[in-house]
């Protein structure tokens, strides 16, 4: 089990490719096949706000969402059991909590839901955006009265606050003035505490971004 990332927020760019090579060695090194490697999504951190354009909190999530292609790997997804003020969050049993339903499904194999909605991929309907997500087939849910955190941009790549709806298993975009959408991002800022959508069994989406 990992929990780091929060040292490589100036230097965003490198983290992938340096997580990825962390798995990829422990696992040469000490020559076991992909045995399972769970990890820690970071956390919410600072004061709340959306930031559109900038977040390298959000990279960073971004970073650790993708690594999720290693084969044997599972993210627990913790930015709603950090503090604004506090960089290590108090609240370790939900982080405990979740990283047990990933060792009991990937490590004991037992049947469990041990994921929140993972982002895959998207389909563009004149001027929505519909995401579909794995991980949901026991429905979507808004914790709270309507989904939040959502932006979407155009052509122009610029992000704005966006309406977002629940429709079956999937979540339906679209943005005030924005008649060709070209991208979403969900929960991208250094503390998306305002982010609320979860699957029917009480486990939070994983923030993202469907730039490639």
């Amino acid at each position: 089990m990992w929990y780091q990332g929060e040292s490589n927020t100036d230097y965003t760019k490198d983290y992938r490719g340096l997580f990825e090579a962390v798995i990829k060695d422990w696992r040469s090194t000490w020559n076991l096949g992909e045995f399972p490697f769970l990890y820690v999504q970071l956390a919410n951190y600072c004061p709340w706000r959306m930031e559109p354009a900038v977040s390298k909190w959000a990279e960073i999530r971004e970073a650790q969402r993708k690594a999720l292609e290693i084969p044997g790997t599972g993210m627990a997804v913790t930015y709603d059991a950090g503090e604004y003020n506090d960089i290590h969050p108090r609240d370790k049993r939900t982080v405990g909590n979740r990283l047990a339903l990933l060792a009991l499904k990937l490590v004991y194999k037992e049947n469990v839901v041990y994921s929140g909605p993972l982002y895959h991929h998207k389909e563009t309907d004149n001027d929505k955006i519909k995401l579909y997500f794995t991980h949901g087939e026991s429905g979507l849910k808004a914790k709270g009265s309507s989904l939040r955190a959502f932006t979407i941009c155009g052509e122009d790549g610029k992000y704005t606050e966006a309406e977002a709806t629940i429709e079956g298993n999937t979540v339906i975009v679209s943005g005030k003035g924005i008649t060709k959408p070209v991208n979403v991002r969900y929960a991208w800022s250094d503390n998306p505490e305002e982010a609320n959508l979860y699957n029917l069994d009480g486990l939070p989406a994983a923030p993202f971004s469907t730039e490639t």
